[in-house]
């Protein structure tokens, strides 16, 4: 089980590594607002904030679940957490690219088989932590 202190000290190494690298080319940089739908009144669902840089940021990550090197899937992280701003989203909407965390494929595919909760509680990482520091430092490396 990796802590946050380690997670840290992996991002702080990729951070220094990603000077050295091109950047990544995204065609829609920024927050892109979907126009799938409009929400009408309260309690209807929200546009999800899109960041390609962002998701392509996580995607290079190591897997916050086993440490793999990246390149990793962005897991959209959909239990809610309404002290910290991160709202429901049900089975047919996805989680705003803010809330996501490097997951290799087999770790993306564990976090969706079961419930959310468990499977970050057994892992002892607090994620919703974890999606706002990731975003922070992704948002500090643009």
């Amino acid at each position: 089980m990796r802590t946050i202190a380690q997670i840290d000290a992996e991002l702080a190494r990729l951070k220094a590594e990603k000077k050295a690298l091109k950047p990544v080319v995204s065609l829609s940089p920024g927050f892109k607002r979907s126009r799938s739908f409009r929400p009408e009144g309260e309690g209807q669902r929200q546009p999800r904030e899109r960041d390609n840089g962002h998701l392509a940021y996580i995607r290079r990550l190591p897997c916050a679940s086993c440490g793999i090197p990246g390149p990793c899937d962005a897991a959209h992280v959909r239990m809610p957490d309404l002290e910290r701003g991160k709202r429901y989203t049900g089975k047919a909407e996805k989680p705003s690219d803010r809330w996501t965390v490097p997951l290799c494929r087999p770790c993306h595919e564990r976090q969706h088989s079961g419930s959310e909760a468990a499977f970050w509680s057994a892992l002892g990482i607090d994620v919703i932590a974890l999606c706002i520091r990731l975003y922070e430092q992704g948002q500090a490396n643009d």
